[in-house]
């Protein structure tokens, strides 16, 4: 809708033509939800480095310029898809609960965040607002005025997506619960199909793995990303287990909902939103305790480091690749060496 709005204003004030040019408006869309959000989470991690973490302004800089261009958020940048959008909310208040103090002003900020969130993606959104409810509440100590300002932020943002959803299909409840509904459109190849990745059935072990490290593995794709999770001191720290909550929470709400594994998409694009929070972390503790390494630990990490940047890179020369893949079996199922054959 945002971007519908700006482009309208943009088109009828420049050249209406382009209002009709789908290239033109698809290319604008993209630059609005995926360009301007990498631009800004950039400023916000870059402020994130600075304070609390206080690095030295090169090396915020640089770890800056690793999470927009040596992440999946880079693999998916060209795209028009709501990821990259729904990671920079994510990270916004990220940000605002660091800095939490009971306040009205505050409170409103974090429910339009968190209503944010869950219409950009609802799946996240199912396990980013409780998470982050219990939280404030176990943590933070909100009263119950502060849990009824975050309800008032969140209520127009709520009421615009479940209004729009029943103006479009006739039902309040999420539209992703009825896919034979909102997919059934003219040549849809989503409905009823018994071929590739929307056959795949894998037990939920299967599909933990696939989510984790095996072919749609976030921490195949993105092994840095494991370094906190390895880190004991970190799960003395609230915002750690703030989130590793979120991460391992919307790690198997997919492997209990989502059996294919994103579609014919590279690596775990639904994972996008979790990356920079947890990178902040990756940052943080080798600020904290890179002395401590011993030198095959440090070497291991720079290993990791150059797999994330070329799985990423890899990713972006074409993140639809898998779309066309020609599945022998439906236990096959591996997009990186697709991608690296047909590449």
């Amino acid at each position: 809708m945002l971007a519908g709005f700006v482009i309208k204003g943009l088109f009828q004030s420049i050249k209406p033509v382009l209002a009709n040019n789908y290239v033109a408006v698809y290319k604008i869309s993209t630059i609005i939800t995926n360009t301007i959000p990498l631009i800004l989470i950039y400023i916000l991690f870059y402020y994130l480095l600075r304070n609390p973490l206080n690095l030295p302004e090169i090396k915020s800089n640089i770890f800056s310029l690793l999470l927009i261009w040596g992440t999946l958020l880079i693999s998916y940048s060209k795209y028009l898809t709501n990821h990259i959008f729904e990671s920079l909310l994510q990270l916004f208040l990220f940000l605002i609960l660091i800095r939490f103090k009971s306040n009205k002003l505050i409170c409103i900020l974090i429910g339009i965040l968190l209503s944010a969130i869950f219409a950009v993606d609802i799946t996240n959104g199912i396990i980013t607002v409780p998470v982050t409810v219990l939280w404030l509440t176990h943590y933070k100590k909100v009263k119950l005025s502060d849990l009824i300002w975050i309800f008032l932020g969140a209520l127009p943002l709520l009421f615009t997506h479940f209004y729009l959803s029943y103006i479009q299909f006739g039902d309040l409840l999420p539209p992703q619960l009825f896919p034979e509904t909102y997919l059934s459109y003219e040549g849809s190849k989503w409905i009823g199909s018994t071929q590739g990745f929307e056959a795949l059935n894998h037990p939920i072990p299967i599909r933990l793995f696939n989510y984790t490290f095996g072919t749609h593995g976030l921490f195949l794709y993105q092994p840095i990303l494991l370094i906190p999770f390895l880190i004991k001191k970190n799960w003395k720290n609230p915002l750690w287990i703030y989130t590793a909550a979120i991460v391992l929470g919307y790690i198997l709400f997919n492997t209990i909902m989502q059996k294919n594994y994103a579609g014919s998409a590279f690596g775990p694009r639904r994972f996008l939103p979790l990356i920079p929070i947890i990178y902040f972390f990756v940052v943080k503790n080798l600020s904290e305790y890179w002395s401590d390494f011993n030198f095959a630990k440090k070497v291991l990490i720079i290993l990791s480091f150059i797999a994330t940047v070329s799985i990423s890179y890899l990713g972006y020369t074409n993140p639809w690749n898998n779309y066309y893949a020609k599945f022998n079996s439906q236990k096959i199922y591996f997009p990186i060496l697709y991608t690296i054959q047909n590449k």
